[in-house]
């Protein structure tokens, strides 16, 4: 298990689920279905759980809905899910004012459970009622199919399609039924007569298919212009079918002529979208491919962040922003001299304790850490790793309980890279090389990460400074799976090592500024790190093309801080990150808001300095965000 899978942990057994409705549509995956709460937080739950927690409460709560108990209805179907919507969709029918609409849904419902000669009658008498229409057409020779009536579902499937020429299961199911009398021959010719009734545009759909599958790429393409033609907008499943037969064929030129121009990310969404990002990147075309990827973001789907993310890192590599770096590479060292969730323009060092001018000052360098295996003869860019989090995350937990549980002043050291990004270095530090740096402090503090030994080793150094005296050393092993004891036993011997220097007084922490408890410090300590790296990026010097990832790392402080609702440090440490975030990026944190608001109404913090504090915070960030 990676050290950022197990910081995160299972999520099982965090804040209850809060789902209003499925999100559409909940993917059952085995026995599990899997949903999402106001966060954006996935879960996975029992089929059967699913069923009596939500979908049954929902169908009850929204009973007098009709909108909404019709939408829950079509999701419960896909799921399955038929017999429990029922009633539901007979209730729906008698105040639904969409009465058709109502009457082919329990139609559908019949349909599914078998139920061929009352699904008939429905749908016959809403026909009488209030009119022909292909989709209800469609189902009901669906029920003469079940009632085994051959001539009546022939009959009324052909005027459904004189109807509605593009419905796609009438005209699939049309073409199926001619193949199976005719063979292929039988098919071609029902997409013909098809395509020849007016307004019909899915039937050229499928002729250019065939097109693209014998190499005739102008017969395909003359289709897709007179489809194209005849529909505005295109609906999601044509375009999705254009690009994906496109794409398949290797026309992407041909694929981002056509489609491009009309693709609309609210309509369409992430599957034309993926079709989109592929064509681009396929031909080099990565800004493009971007463009499209921060539009799909920019719908704040929590079931498409997955798949956005791997997009991210794929134009990333496209892009070349990581591999080895050309040339002389220049290496120095940021300072952060309070704990970062204080460290900003929020105000939030104003719940710092105060420390005296001749405090004793301890500073901790990043830590160094040697991978095991091959040496790689350049020096690299890449994305975070294992090794490199336990480098930057140790350091910063420890010099913020420093800060925090003592009388001495805390800073922490970082190696940046002048081009951006952070440095890790495969040797221990050099004690002279840090003189040279002009590393200023009275306690010094370093950390190497021997990864050639399971667990690893953590191996602690500490001497007065610039003396380079009095140098204590101690070692904590790392069990990757299991990061919790070793951070817990690393502070426990930091503490014992600093309570024996003269000047430096353990203190008790505020109330108000305790850590996270435990099933959530691991997490917290991986969300340091990942706030250092927002507030890196934001530094003119420091700052550069390599961080990556801004929407998974908010979604890591967004969990902690709703993980962790009563805890100060994790709610500040969020606001901190976004409030940086949105002096680069203002549409990321715009994005967010809604949850922040959200999070600040549902898990207020008790009265108090702190909670106005952050309630200030919040409408600074809200304003900033808006300007």
């Amino acid at each position: 298990m990676s050290f950022l899978k197990k910081l995160f942990g299972d999520r099982a057994n965090d804040a209850a689920i809060r789902v209003e409705a499925p999100v559409p549509p909940s993917q059952p995956v085995g026995q599990m279905v899997k949903v999402f709460d106001e966060y954006g937080r996935p879960f996975e739950i029992p089929k059967a759980a699913w069923r009596t927690q939500i979908l049954l409460p929902n169908l009850d709560k929204k009973r007098n809905d009709p909108e909404a108990l019709y939408n829950l209805i079509v999701g419960a179907l896909q799921d399955g899910y038929a017999a429990d919507v029922l009633e539901s969709a007979r209730h729906l029918l008698t105040i639904d004012p969409q009465k058709l609409r109502s009457a082919n849904l329990l139609g559908v419902v019949l349909l599914q459970l078998k139920n061929d000669s009352e699904a008939r009658h429905v749908l016959e008498d809403a026909i009488t009622r209030y009119g022909e229409e292909g989709y209800v057409l469609t189902n009901l020779a669906k029920a003469y199919a079940g009632l085994a009536d051959v001539h009546n579902r022939d009959a009324i499937l052909w005027r459904a399609m004189e109807l509605d020429p593009n419905q796609d299961n009438g005209l699939l199911w049309y073409v199926a039924l001619e193949k199976e009398k005719n063979g292929a021959e039988g098919e071609t010719a029902a997409l013909a007569r098809v395509a020849a009734l007016p307004k019909s545009w899915r039937a050229q759909l499928w002729i250019a298919r065939a097109a693209l599958a014998r190499d005739d790429v102008e017969t395909a393409r003359r289709m897709y212009n007179e489809a194209l033609s005849r529909v505005d907008p295109v609906p999601p499943d044509a375009l999705m079918q254009i690009s994906g037969d496109l794409g398949n064929r290797g026309q992407l030129a041909l694929l981002l002529e056509l489609c491009t121009p009309r693709f609309d990310v609210k309509l369409h969404g992430i599957n034309a979208g993926n079709n989109l990002i592929k064509a681009n990147l396929d031909l080099g075309r990565t800004t493009e491919a971007r463009a499209i990827l921060e539009q799909l973001y920019a719908r704040q789907r929590p079931d498409w962040r997955q798949v956005l993310i791997d997009w991210e890192r794929r134009i990333d590599d496209a892009e070349k922003r990581f591999g080895p770096i050309e040339g002389q590479v220049k290496v120095g060292l940021t300072s952060f001299d309070q704990p970062l969730f204080a460290y900003g323009r929020l105000g939030f060092d104003a719940v710092l304790p105060e420390k005296a001018n001749e405090s004793v000052r301890v500073t901790f360098v990043c830590g160094t850490g040697e991978v095991c295996g091959p040496k790689p003869t350049q020096v690299l860019v890449q994305r975070t790793d294992a090794l490199g989090q336990v480098t930057r995350t140790v350091p910063l937990f420890l010099a913020e309980e420093t800060y925090l549980g003592t009388s001495a002043r805390s800073s922490v050291l970082v190696p940046v890279v002048e081009s951006g990004g952070v440095a890790l270095l495969g040797v221990p530090w050099d004690l002279d090389a840090l003189v040279q740096a002009g590393v200023s402090t009275d306690v010094l503090v370093l950390l190497h990460v021997d990864t050639s030994v399971e667990p690893w080793q953590l191996q602690f150094s500490a001497c007065r400074w610039p003396t380079k005296t009095a140098e204590t050393t101690w070692s904590v092993p790392f069990p990757v799976s299991e990061p919790l004891p070793a951070l817990l036993q690393a502070l426990a011997k930091l503490v014992a090592h600093l309570n024996a220097v003269p000047g430096i007084q353990p203190t008790a922490i505020q109330p108000a500024l305790q850590r996270p408890p435990d099933p959530q410090l691991a997490r917290y300590v991986l969300c340091l790190e990942n706030a250092l790296m927002i507030g890196l990026a934001n530094m003119p010097r420091t700052g550069g093309p390599t961080l990556w990832g801004e929407r998974p790392i908010i979604d890591g402080l967004i969990d902690l801080a709703v993980s962790s609702p009563e805890n100060l440090r994790a709610r500040m440490l969020l606001l901190n990150s976004l409030e940086k975030e949105a002096q680069r990026r203002p549409d990321i944190a715009q994005a967010y808001m809604q949850k922040l608001l959200l999070l600040n109404k549902r898990y207020a913090l008790p009265a108090g300095e702190p909670a106005g504090l952050v309630a200030a915070a919040l409408d600074k960030l809200r304003m900033n965000v808006k300007a």
